[in-house]
């Protein structure tokens, strides 16, 4: 994922447990104070009935606006892994009854994304 501007409210990352627009989980990631060399924000979002709410906040790993980094998200059973460039986390969410699907999501930001893979773990 390669984010184009800097700013904290200038987001990308992936959506995943979308059922529809009122009901997903999305992890977003912005490179934060990028001039100072400061980490951005990693936020884990949970939307219900079109309700959005903060699930986590943390600080990540520090990146430039227009440098590739990688992003990922993984669900087995309640275990939520997600993984930004080399920076781990874990967090517990209850399984989504129903299809699920995953995406990607651009947030008030030009984002490109490459090597884009959605897999079922054997």
């Amino acid at each position: 994922m390669l984010l184009e501007w800097s700013n904290t409210g200038n987001q990308g990352g992936l959506v995943y447990d979308y059922i529809d627009p009122s009901n997903y989980r999305a992890v977003l990631v912005a490179c934060g104070a990028c001039a100072t060399g400061a980490a951005g924000p990693i936020n884990v979002v949970e939307v219900v009935n079109g309700v959005r709410r903060v699930v986590l906040s943390t600080s990540g790993p520090s990146f430039k606006p227009r440098q590739w980094l990688t992003v990922g998200v993984r669900r087995i059973g309640e275990l939520t892994e997600i993984r930004v460039q080399e920076f781990p986390i874990r967090l517990k969410q209850p399984i989504v009854a129903g299809s699920r699907r995953a995406g990607l999501i651009a947030r008030f930001n030009k984002v490109r994304f490459d090597d884009v893979i959605v897999g079922v773990p054997p």
